[in-house]
């Protein structure tokens, strides 16, 4: 085989235990820590990352940046909007296309779909060897990726 995406056992760090087996093996992820988007507002995927390694003694799965980043953009349209009603801080929201550390955020305003989450993309990581050791890196999309394809 030339090429191989899994689900799930790929995101984690025990997948490195495979050894030379897991070399090549990618898998889809909402994010992954060493993300390069250049954010519009907040923190960078590092920063992020590192504040919450330091406060939770463990390396931020998704969930956790999805979260931060769900309350930073809800933060950024009450700023924007200047107030907490809810029609101000929706109106910021409609117009919203930005990035932050998890990426690009842009709502749909399409009545079918109000509010469904349009501009995120799901990025690629790809396990490779680096100096000996096993590695995740992100190989797409381009504006987050931290390596070039190994195929």
């Amino acid at each position: 085989m030339k090429w191989i995406t899994l689900l799930v056992a790929p995101d984690s760090p025990k997948f490195a235990e495979l050894g030379d087996a897991a070399v090549g093996i990618s898998v889809p992820s909402q994010w992954e820590p060493q993300v390069t988007f250049k954010p519009d507002f907040g923190p960078t995927a590092a920063a992020f990352t590192s504040a919450f390694s330091a406060k939770y003694k463990i390396e931020p799965g998704y969930h956790a940046a999805g979260g931060y980043a769900a309350g930073l953009i809800l933060q950024h349209a009450i700023e924007k909007a200047g107030s907490v009603e809810p029609d101000k801080v929706a109106a910021v929201l409609n117009q919203l296309d930005a990035t932050t550390f998890f990426g690009k955020t842009k709502f749909s305003t399409d009545p079918k779909q109000h509010g469904l989450q349009v501009g995120h993309q799901m990025v690629l990581a790809q396990w490779q060897k680096k100096g000996g050791k096993l590695v995740k890196e992100v190989i797409w999309p381009k504006d987050a990726k931290t390596a070039d394809v190994v195929y």
